[in-house]
């Protein structure tokens, strides 16, 4: 309170309009409508049993000679109604939702001239503040119901960010960091006056406190699902069955036949298409090869998981690829209940978008770049890492310990201070470069690397 006073005496509507900012979008995290949903939603596993009994009350009733058609009829009638069948269907998860701010607040939406400035954008001594809030909200259909806001800044223009609750945005701004550290080695490294060829496209994450901040929204941007998506659309394809009891050898016989049923060109096709000329198409190509190698090589280092296609946007125009949500990094993915081994994702479609040398071109050589330049600054790099012990996140504090047992057996994480502190370093960095140019260069590894990747 002393610092928050100190500051307001310096300057008052500053810290005001920042109160009320925080407050306000505190506040709308999480609607009430939306607490009630989550309960609801959690109900459903009883509904469906209710219906389940309901059924087997209809097979009694119809199979009851002792009653006319007519009165089947309205007994399995009262029956319905009473469970209320039309107010208890599923929610449609496909439909966006847009509230008017004025709905959820009306503070924010009557915002005017503040002194506040918009996360993440800088370069200039004079820094954009917000001017006021765009009406329209939209609310996602995902499981914490994030929110679509659109700040209008003092120079005209409309800035997109994300609010999201019930997650600790803390890991993913330090990530951000990592990425943004990444970048400076990349730009020194590389000393010819042509355009730099390696960077990790990173967005601004503002936490609001230890379950809620604001993500910048990434532009020009589509998640890969969606390309698969659109497919499946064109060939009328529907998800008819549930394959979540299905057993391991049927799964993998499916996942099989899927994988030769479903085009390998998807994201190639969208490169190309989207491409104006052959120039064009060439750079967009190398630039995903680029691109995909940079963020590889980094999420195998930091152990990042749960990147599936709705984690992963891909830059049409320019081919550049934007990875999302990094919740699930220092090989947590190894300690889920299905276990993630792989290193990074390299599936079919990302392998056909690399171009005619697949992994063994751009992809390789750009890889082995990355991984000498981030060696040759693993100091700095390891110095970033340690802030993740003396600054500890909500999300590790109940699998900590057994977390940080495992992955020293892993030998991925860890070094002893005196003071009997667990500090995690990135010991994939300080591999010997020998032994991985070696490796790297063995045709046989690297044949049994590709078939595990795909």
């Amino acid at each position: 309170m002393r610092i928050v006073d100190s500051l307001r005496g310096r300057n008052p509507k500053l810290i005001s309009d920042m109160n009320l900012f925080v407050r306000e979008l505190h506040r709308i995290t999480l609607l009430r409508e939306e607490i009630w949903l989550a309960a609801l939603s959690n109900m459903q596993n009883e509904v469906t049993k209710r219906f389940k009994l309901l059924e087997e009350s209809i097979r009694s009733t119809e199979q009851n000679e002792s009653l006319t058609t007519d009165e089947k009829a309205h007994i399995i009638s009262e029956k319905r109604e009473i469970l209320l069948i039309t107010l208890l269907q599923r929610n449609n998860r496909k439909n966006n939702w847009i509230l008017r701010m004025k709905q959820i607040s009306p503070l924010l939406a009557e915002l005017r001239n503040t002194d506040i400035p918009i996360p993440g954008i800088g370069g200039s001594d004079t820094p954009v503040t917000i001017y006021g809030i765009d009406e329209g909200t939209t609310i996602l259909p995902t499981k914490t119901r994030p929110k679509k806001l659109s700040f209008i800044g003092n120079d005209g223009k409309k800035y997109f960010y994300l609010l999201k609750g019930l997650e600790d945005l803390h890991l993913d701004e330090r990530i951000m960091q990592f990425l943004n550290t990444c970048n400076i080695l990349f730009e020194k490294q590389l000393k010819s006056g042509r355009q730099m060829q390696y960077f990790a496209r990173s967005y601004s994450v503002t936490p609001l406190g230890h379950r809620s901040g604001l993500i910048q929204w990434v532009e020009n941007s589509v998640p890969m699902f969606s390309l698969y998506k659109k497919w499946q659309l064109r060939e009328n394809i529907k998800d008819l069955e549930n394959r979540s009891k299905w057993p391991p050898l049927v799964l993998k016989e499916v996942l099989l036949e899927l994988m030769n049923e479903t085009p390998k060109n998807l994201l190639a096709k969208e490169l190309w298409c989207t491409s104006l000329n052959c120039d064009e198409w060439w750079s967009a190509t190398q630039r995903f090869s680029k691109s995909t190698a940079v963020i590889s090589v980094i999420g195998y280092l930091i152990g990042l998981g749960d990147r599936h296609l709705d984690n992963v946007l891909v830059d049409l125009r320019t081919g550049e690829v934007v990875h999302i949500d990094y919740n699930v990094c220092f090989e947590k993915g190894k300690h889920l209940r299905v276990p993630e081994t792989v290193p990074f994702r390299m599936t079919q479609n990302i392998e056909s978008a690399l171009g005619v040398t697949g992994i063994e071109g751009e992809f390789r050589l750009s890889c082995e770049k990355v991984m000498e330049i981030l060696r040759k600054g693993q100091e700095a790099l390891l110095t970033l890492l340690e802030t993740f012990v003396y600054d500890p996140l909500v999300d590790w504090t109940t699998t900590h310990e057994t977390a940080v047992t495992n992955l020293i057996g892993y030998g991925v994480l860890f070094l002893l201070y005196d003071d009997s502190r667990l500090v995690l370093v990135n010991l994939k960095i300080s591999m010997t470069a020998s032994d991985t140019v070696s490796n790297v260069r063995n045709p046989a590894l690297a044949r049994e690397l590709r078939q595990q990747l795909t």
